[in-house]
């Protein structure tokens, strides 16, 4: 519960940053943050991983995911699902699982 009202992981932006490698596609509550933590560790080494416990603490990344799923214009859509995961690896649980089939 604690892991969703704070989160203060910076995740660098921008050219040289990661671009998301793995899109773990499991159901939310059914192991994502274990599936987060491997994600990030250093036998994997997908850091930083999305997860919802990345975005609910955040108003500005909720927002992004607010206006993606509202947005209509494909093209538009994909350049605010691009600002939202620009910097991550890899993601797991919401908004990624959900989000990258649209």
């Amino acid at each position: 519960m604690f892991r969703f009202i704070s989160d203060s992981r910076v995740v660098e932006q921008g050219p040289g940053s990661p671009r998301i490698q793995v899109i773990a596609a499991g159901l939310p509550r059914c192991g994502t943050s274990s599936i987060q933590a491997a994600l990030e560790s250093p036998y994997l080494g997908f850091a930083p991983a999305m997860h919802m416990a990345s975005v609910m603490p955040h108003t500005d990344r909720l927002q992004l995911v607010v206006d993606a799923i509202q947005e209509e214009d494909r093209k538009r859509r994909h350049e605010l699902l691009h600002k939202l995961f620009d910097g991550y690896g890899a993601t797991s649980d919401f908004p990624g699982t959900q989000l990258s089939t649209i």
